[in-house]
Order: structure tokens, then C-alpha cells, then sequence
């Protein structure tokens, strides 16, 4: 009875507690915090405290704008217990000030999901601060609305979510400071609640906009992945009226237009065209009737709800609709005629529709030579002159030779008169040219590619890319942004970043939507456009050399200004990198406007000299931030000067000197603190006015004897900009810059070495070993997160030695993860510009005398991990401005990768005959290229790409005996 009765006690207790066991955590155990809008949010994000929108201490989210505008800002929930905690809701109450209010309604939610990235481009490597590795990014943005997707939402043990916040300030609504609630709901009922306080500025943005942004999209992949029959997909070949699904595809349709109108942008359905038929003659005839139904919303303002119509339109016409192939090809007589007809009714109809002053042509050519790409948009160009001469032809080449700017040939045709419309890719595109046209009452578009030309649309693309390319374009004069495709989606529909630049919005479907959603890099760009209405409102408010002064610091350059040994070529990025900094830009603006207001009034509780001396700190604090002078070195030679016996080695340092300041740089370039025995040659370099936003290349020269390198192969070196101009007459450093002067010495081989890749019949020697390398582009840009912000992860070791008849490079490459390594079977090398790029392998680069001018009188040597030689003189990627030819040299090379389990050897040997007229001293390079992080490193410490001879390290091997 006694063992029953405790075996009761016992279980009633078991069951007691087993019923209070959590398995999940509520909000309490939530850590909640908010970041700006321009922070690119990963999933180990860290809490913050204080930042320019939120405070810990307040409990509060602060957020300005002015009517008319759309504010953002990332609320971010970080899981610090151990069990998962669930968010079943996150909503805004109104926002009040006084009797007025700012409904809750004009709040947008999502919550931000990741896409998985694992290989990057080399503009990524070399331009921002991470290499390759798998990561993850926040971009498609679902609706806390949308069936699937968003809530409720588990956030696991330690883990990351964001959610991104819109808030749409009304027109009419008055100016003030309004507060509100945000709360957010667990799975059991329990909250947590923050402040957000808005504060509305005495000012509007224009309905209208004063930067043209043309979103294009193709319906047929937009009713691919969102319209449904008895619910399977269904894709209407053309949409009329009389299709069982014209009801839904057009609410598809006009959802799409009116969230890429809400962002500012034109939408455009490029494949909307009228329905062709052929009469009794076999002229084409065109029936507007579907057409005008479907677009005729987008051009009265009809379909939007600011009712404001769309200021461009082109000609329904594409490419490939209608099909050339069906008329003879691009160019038949066929073809020709049936587009000249098609071209005469489409200008007759927008002229009785009203639309005919705001057509465009955009067609763009095919074909890959650039010679035929001119023909043919002359053979067009001519055409419409025929058909009728106000049609407004857009045309992507540029209306000038690219000769000045490298390339060797250029099948340059002037068409100019042809043309109404450049609109440019970024990589092509000379504001100082553009200038020249518009001054011909020709338009300039802008048409993003690729970093450093213009920022990139690409979801790993840091996030001022999206927001500069609206400044951008208002910098340079353009009137608009086109951005042909916004909805180039994977067939499987899956965010991926393969192009993404091309992929703005992405499909709803999978979250229950029948409409796409927006994507992170969309809001982005509309923070950009909405900068630009607060430039244009300065202009027209008497605020002109301000709102000039603010552009031209956030976007000093870019285009061609970026080019810097020739067009393929690229420096760093032209705008402002700094996300802090723009958002201070934007204060600046806000600040500018309120004052320029008849309506605006200083804070009676702020002293008028505190007011200006904020004022006078948030200036300074934005000059130091966008503003400074800039000193770099491209590369450091040495020459051999048999006539001076005292100090024979000439040394010259190359450097780039940039005045990125408001006002003119004077002063004189030299190096500085030289190591014993070193002596500056001549006087210093003198740098006379040189221009705001203007920049010169400088060589330094110093002498010296003979002296030691480091067990790395270099020398460190130093060099500084000075002024003269202090009253004592001291010098005054106003920049400085550090480069490296490598040398290797050649050690003579009396024994012979066998070709096959290990090294154990190598000698040991002194002087002739080059390591240490450095990653291309870290000079520009260090890594972040990795034991060196500017070195390779993975040591690589390189030896030289020579005999009578050869010259023996070894390369010794640490690898501790040799079977994660990239080999292919096959002997070709492939480029990314101008890296290397696939697969492991090392380089040579030799310039055997001083005459080498560029990348076509150097020799180039690559061994593959695979074992593959390739040998040529210039670089294939450089083929189009310096030569490239064979260079059939009789070397041999071998790889090991066997020996040793911690790194892969090669081991080459070049015939010194193959290297033509040799000097004593002369310039190489090695270099190797490590496929799993993407690292691209030299041993000079190159800073760009490694195919000039400025950048080379530097070799003695004196004449064989």
C-alpha cells in the first residue's frame, strides 16, 4: 500500500512537471534592435545599442522624411535563449501629432529572406572588402501579409531575423514631430512594444520625377511563375481580351506596374505589342485594340494611384518581335520593309493617342563586332529618316572612337546624326563626350554594367551601388535610367545572384502571392531617385552651389574618369562607399531645405551660435568623410646605371596622385624616409594646381649601391605629398603613401634540376626568394575579417636560380585543403576582366628589358594545377589594347601535388634564348591565383591587374659566363 501510494505521489509529479516544460522562448527572450537602411544585414549580425535610427535606452525607432517620400529603416530580432522563439505578429499603430495623423496604414512590412551566394565576380574580390565564400544575403523582401513566408516566423537558438520597414508619408501632411507603437506579438500573446518617432520636414517631393528610371519586364515570365488555370501554370502565348485568364493576367500586370511606379520607376512591358495581320496585299496591319487596353493606364495615370502617367514610352517593338528570321533576317529588303511599315503605323497611332512626345526606339543591335553593330544602327538610323524623322532613336555604342582611350583598332563609325538617344553602358560612357552631345540637343541615358564605372544591381552588390546610380546620372546630365530587364528570373523562379543585376523584383508564387515582391536593392534605388528630387528641390529653392557641391562630393567620377591604364582598365569606384556618409548627405540636404523654406522656423530651443556651430561640425564631419587627397603607388623599378659606380642601382617610383578635395593641391612629390645609403635623384617632382577631382601620374627617382632585401624579396618604401606653403618654410606632409621595391636575385645552379615538379633537388641559397604575396586590390580596398587585410591566406614561396642555358622559377603553394582545389582538364585560361579566374594556377610575368611599354612586350607564363603550360607574349585578355601573339618558347613545367599534403610545386624552366635581348637587371612578376577564396595575389604587391610593366617586381641575372 505504501510502495503504491508514493508510486502515485511520484507520477503526479512527473506529469506535473513534464507539463511545464518550454519548448519555445517568447519575445522577452528576444534581443530588438533597428539599423538604417543602408546596413546590409547577414544573419550573424551583432546588437547594437545607438545608431542613427535607433536607441536602446529610449526604446525608440527614429525615423525623418519629408511628404511625399518613402523612409526605411531594418528592425532586427536576434534569439538569445536556447529554445526557438516564434514572432506571430509585427504591426505600427498611427502616428500622431496632435489632432494629425500619419496612418498605419501607409506602413509596408517584410520580413527579409537570404539567398545563398557562392561565387563572386572579380570586380566583388577586388572592389569591397570580403573574398570568396559562402554567405548568405538578405534580398527578396515577402510581405508580412503573404499566406506563406513571413509569419509566423521562428527565429532558432543565436540566430538572426530582419525585417524591412516603408513607411509612405502622404501628401497634405503636415510637418512635426508624430510618435506611434510598434509592437510585436509572440506565439503566446505576449508583447514588446517600441516608440517610432517620425519627424515630417516642412517640405514635399514633387509627384512628377526629374530622374527617368525605365523598368523593363517581360509579362511572359511575370504570368509564367503567377497565373494559374484549375491550378496549373499557364502562359498566355499573346493576351486579348477573349482569354479565359485576361481578368487575372491583367491584375498581374497592373500590380507589377504600380509597385515599380511606387518605387519611381517607368514600367515597361517590352513584349506588349498590337496584333499584326497581313491584308489582302500582304501589308501588315496593326489592331491596337488589346494594346491600348492594356497600357492605356500606365500613359493617362489611370492605373496608378498618385494618378501621375509616365513621362517615356517606346515603340512596341523588340529585337526579336517581330521575328527577323520570319522576313529574311536583320537587314533583308524584307525584313526592311515590313519594319518601315510597322514604324508608320506605330508613329500614327501615338500621334492620335497624344504619346508621340514621350516615344522612344529602343532596338538594340545584335551581333558581337562592333563595326557591324554601327552598320547596322546606320542601316536603321537611315530607315527611320525615311519613315519619319521624329522617331527618337536610342543607340548603346558611343558616339566617339575608343582609340584615345587604349583600344589598338576601332571600327568607330560616326552616326551621330542618326542618333537621338546615348544611351551608354557605364564601362563606355565619357561624361566630358556625353556633354558635347547634349550640347547638340542629343539625350544621354545611363545603362548600368559593372563596378568600378557605375555602382552594380547585383544582390551581393554593396549597398550604395543601387543608391549612387541615380546621383550618378543626375552628376553627369543624364535625363534618365534604363534598366531593360527587371524580372530576368531563373526558370525554377529560386532568388539566386547569377543575374540578379537583371532581377529587381522577384516571383511571388512561392509565398501564395499571384504578384512578385519587391527586392531589397529596388528600395535601394528608389533611395537614390528620391536623393535626387531633394538635389532638384535645393536647385529650385536657391540652394544651387550646395546641392552641386553635395553631388559632386558623392559622386567625384565615374564612366571613363574610372579608367586608368586604358579601358579595360578600372581604378576604384567613383561615388562614395560609405553608407554612413550618405545618409549624412541626406541630413545635410533636409537641413539645407528647412532653412530655405519662407515656412521654416530655427528650434526655439536651440541657441542660434550652438545651431551653427552643429551645422559647422556636420559639414566638416561630411568633407573628411567624402573628401581627401589620395597618393598611391602603381609600382617601383630599378635600372642599372654601369656609369656611376657609386650608387649604380636608379630606382623609380611610379605613383597616381588624386586631388579629391574642393580645391586646388600645389605642392611636390618625393620619396621620404629613404633607407641608409638611398638618395633622392634630382629634385622633387612639383605638383602645380592641380584641379579638384583631377589626377596625374608622378615618377620618383632615387639612387643607391647594392644593398640587402628582406627573406620576402622586397624593400618597403615610402612616399608623401608635401607643402611648402607654412610660414617657417617646413614641409608639411599633406598625403603619404607606402609601396614595396621587390628584387630577387638569380643564384647560379651547378647542379642539375630535374623538371617534375618537387623541389628537394634545389639548392639552398641567399637572395633569390620571393614570398609575402599581396592581394590585388587590398591596397584600394583591405580585406575585412581575416588574420591580414591584406595577404594571401595561404602562403606562397617562390626560388630562382639559373644556369648556362636556362633560367629554374619554383613555386612552393601552401595548401592545407589541396582537395578543395578548382582543376579542370583542360590547357585554356579564362578571365574575368582582367583576373584569372575557375581554376588554380600560377603566373609569370617577365619584361627581359627596359624597353617594355606594355602588356604586348611582356612574356607571359601560366601553369594550371592540372599541369597545363601556357605561353604567349602580351595576355590574351588584353588583346584588343596591346599585343598578343604565341610565344613558343621551348618551356618546360611540371606540378606536384603528391608529395606533400600541405601544399601543391611547380617547377619551370625557361630557355634563356626564348627571352630575345636580355639586360642585367630586368622586370618579373609571379603571381598565384587561389580558386577557393578567390584570392589573387603577386609578389610586387601589383594593385590592380599584373599585365604592365610599371607594376613588375625586379630580377637580377647577370650575363651568363
Amino acid at each position: 500500500m505504501k510502495n503504491n501510494f508514493f508510486t502515485l505521489i511520484l507520477g503526479s509529479l512527473l506529469l506535473g512537471l513534464s507539463g511545464c516544460m518550454q519548448t519555445e522562448s517568447g519575445v522577452k527572450s528576444l534581443h530588438i534592435w533597428a539599423v538604417p537602411d543602408w546596413v546590409t544585414v547577414f544573419r550573424d549580425a551583432l546588437p547594437e545599442s545607438e545608431n542613427a535610427v535607433f536607441s536602446e535606452t529610449a526604446k525608440q525607432v527614429r525615423l525623418q522624411a519629408a511628404v511625399n517620400e518613402r523612409v526605411s529603416c531594418q528592425l532586427l530580432f536576434k534569439n538569445e535563449s536556447a529554445l526557438p522563439a516564434t514572432i506571430r505578429g509585427v504591426t505600427a499603430s498611427d502616428l500622431t501629432l496632435n489632432v494629425h495623423t500619419v496612418s498605419a496604414d501607409q506602413f509596408s512590412m517584410y520580413l527579409q529572406h537570404w539567398v545563398t551566394v557562392h561565387d563572386y565576380p572579380s570586380w566583388y574580390l577586388r572592389l569591397t572588402p570580403y573574398l570568396r565564400e559562402t554567405r548568405e544575403y538578405p534580398d527578396p523582401l515577402v510581405p508580412l501579409t503573404a499566406p506563406k513566408g513571413a509569419l509566423p516566423l521562428q527565429i532558432m537558438p543565436d540566430q538572426c531575423a530582419a525585417f524591412w520597414i516603408d513607411l509612405h508619408i502622404p501628401p497634405g501632411t503636415e510637418p512635426g514631430v508624430y510618435t506611434g507603437t510598434l509592437r510585436i506579438t509572440d506565439h503566446a500573446g505576449n508583447s514588446r512594444e517600441l516608440q517610432i518617432q517620425l519627424e515630417v520636414f516642412p517640405f514635399a517631393l514633387p509627384q512628377s520625377n526629374h530622374l527617368t528610371v525605365i523598368a523593363g519586364f517581360n509579362t511572359q515570365t511575370l504570368w509564367q511563375h503567377h497565373l494559374t488555370i484549375n491550378d496549373r501554370a499557364y502562359t498566355p502565348q499573346r493576351l486579348t481580351f477573349n482569354d479565359p485568364t485576361y481578368e487575372s493576367a491583367t491584375a498581374i500586370l497592373d500590380t507589377t506596374a504600380r509597385m515599380l511606379h511606387e518605387h519611381r520607376c517607368i514600367p515597361v512591358p517590352w513584349d506588349i505589342q498590337p496584333q499584326r495581320e497581313l491584308d489582302a496585299h500582304g501589308v501588315i496591319r496593326l489592331d491596337w485594340t488589346d494594346y491600348d487596353r492594356l497600357v492605356a493606364g500606365f500613359l493617362d495615370g489611370t492605373a496608378f494611384d498618385n494618378r501621375m502617367p509616365v513621362a517615356l514610352w517606346p515603340l512596341p517593338i523588340t529585337a526579336d518581335l517581330p521575328n527577323p528570321e520570319i522576313y529574311g533576317g536583320w537587314g533583308s529588303q524584307s525584313y526592311r520593309n515590313m519594319l518601315a511599315e510597322y514604324l508608320r503605323q506605330c508613329t500614327a497611332h501615338f500621334q492620335d493617342q497624344g504619346w508621340m512626345d514621350r516615344h522612344f526606339l529602343w532596338l538594340p543591335q545584335p551581333g558581337s563586332d562592333r563595326l557591324e553593330r554601327y552598320r547596322s544602327y546606320e542601316w536603321l538610323g537611315q530607315l527611320l529618316s525615311e519613315v519619319d524623322p521624329r522617331i527618337q532613336l536610342a543607340c548603346d555604342l558611343p558616339p566617339y572612337s575608343l582609340v584615345p582611350y587604349g583600344m589598338k583598332t576601332d571600327n568607330y563609325r560616326d552616326i551621330a546624326a542618326l542618333v537621338h538617344i546615348w544611351g551608354l553602358p557605364a564601362s563606355l560612357m565619357d561624361p566630358r563626350e556625353l556633354a558635347h552631345q547634349r550640347a547638340a540637343d542629343k539625350s544621354a541615358w545611363l545603362l548600368p554594367d559593372r563596378p568600378p564605372y557605375a555602382g552594380s544591381l547585383s544582390i551581393i552588390a554593396p549597398s550604395t551601388h543601387a543608391r549612387s546610380l541615380a546621383w550618378m546620372a543626375r552628376r553627369f546630365g543624364l535625363s534618365a535610367i534604363l534598366l531593360p530587364q527587371v524580372n530576368a528570373w531563373p526558370a525554377n523562379g529560386h532568388p539566386n545572384n547569377s543575374g540578379s543585376e537583371n532581377a529587381l523584383i522577384w516571383p511571388g508564387n512561392e509565398y501564395g502571392l499571384d504578384h512578385p515582391i519587391p527586392s531589397i536593392r529596388l528600395k535601394r534605388l528608389l533611395r537614390g531617385i528620391q536623393d535626387c528630387e531633394y538635389l532638384w528641390l535645393m536647385e529650385h529653392n536657391g540652394r544651387q552651389g550646395i546641392a552641386r557641391l553635395i553631388e559632386t562630393d558623392m559622386i567625384p567620377f565615374g564612366g571613363a574618369a574610372c579608367y586608368g591604364d586604358h579601358y579595360l582598365d578600372g581604378r576604384g569606384h567613383g561615388w562614395v562607399s560609405d553608407g554612413s556618409a550618405w545618409m549624412l548627405a541626406r541630413q545635410i540636404m533636409a537641413r539645407e531645405l528647412r532653412q530655405a523654406m519662407p515656412v521654416a522656423a530655427a528650434d526655439p530651443g536651440i541657441p542660434e551660435d550652438i545651431r551653427q556651430f552643429a551645422e559647422q561640425i556636420e559639414w566638416t564631419r561630411f568633407s573628411h568623410t567624402v573628401r581627401n587627397l589620395e597618393l598611391q603607388f602603381d609600382g617601383v623599378r630599378m635600372y642599372l646605371d654601369e656609369q656611376d659606380h657609386s650608387r649604380p642601382l636608379r630606382i623609380e617610383g611610379h605613383v597616381w596622385l588624386l586631388n579629391a578635395t574642393r580645391a586646388p593641391v600645389s605642392g611636390k612629390l618625393e620619396f621620404i624616409d629613404l633607407p641608409e645609403g638611398w638618395q633622392n635623384d634630382g629634385p622633387p617632382v612639383l605638383i602645380d594646381n592641380l584641379q579638384p577631382l583631377q589626377g596625374t601620374r608622378a615618377v620618383l627617382r632615387a639612387r643607391t649601391r647594392p644593398f640587402p632585401v628582406n627573406s620576402d624579396g622586397f624593400v618597403p618604401v615610402r612616399a608623401a605629398m608635401l607643402s611648402t606653403k607654412a610660414s617657417d618654410g617646413s614641409n608639411r606632409y599633406l598625403t603619404e603613401a607606402s609601396g614595396r621595391l621587390s628584387l630577387i636575385n638569380v643564384q647560379p645552379i651547378t647542379t642539375p634540376i630535374t623538371v617534375d615538379g618537387r623541389l628537394d633537388d634545389w639548392p639552398l641559397a641567399m637572395g633569390n626568394t620571393a614570398s609575402d604575396f599581396v592581394l590585388l586590390g587590398t591596397a584600394d580596398v583591405p580585406k575585412q575579417n581575416r588574420f591580414s587585410p591584406y595577404q594571401m591566406s595561404r602562403r606562397t614561396t617562390v626560388f630562382v636560380g639559373h644556369d648556362q642555358d636556362n633560367l629554374y622559377i619554383a613555386f612552393n603553394c601552401r595548401d592545407d585543403r589541396l582537395h578543395e582545389r578548382t582543376i579542370t582538364r583542360n590547357n585554356l585560361v579564362f578571365y574575368d576582366e582582367l583576373w584569372p579566374t575557375g581554376e588554380d594556377l600560377v603566373e609569370v610575368v617577365l619584361a627581359p628589358d627596359s624597353r617594355a611599354v606594355d602588356a604586348g612586350d611582356l612574356f607571359h607564363i601560366v601553369v594550371k594545377a592540372n599541369g597545363a603550360v601556357i605561353t604567349e607574349r602580351g595576355v590574351a585578355c588584353l588583346a584588343e589594347v596591346a599585343g598578343n601573339e604565341p610565344w613558343p618558347a621551348g618551356i618546360s613545367a611540371a606540378v606536384d601535388d603528391q608529395s606533400q599534403g600541405d601544399r601543391w610545386t611547380v617547377e619551370i624552366k625557361i630557355p634563356l634564348t626564348s627571352l630575345g635581348r636580355r639586360e642585367a637587371l630586368w622586370g618579373i612578376n609571379f603571381a598565384r591565383y587561389h580558386s577557393l577564396h578567390g584570392e589573387y595575389g603577386s609578389w610586387s604587391a601589383a594593385r590592380r591587374y599584373l599585365y604592365n610593366p610599371v607594376t613588375l617586381g625586379n630580377i637580377y641575372l647577370p650575363p651568363v659566363q
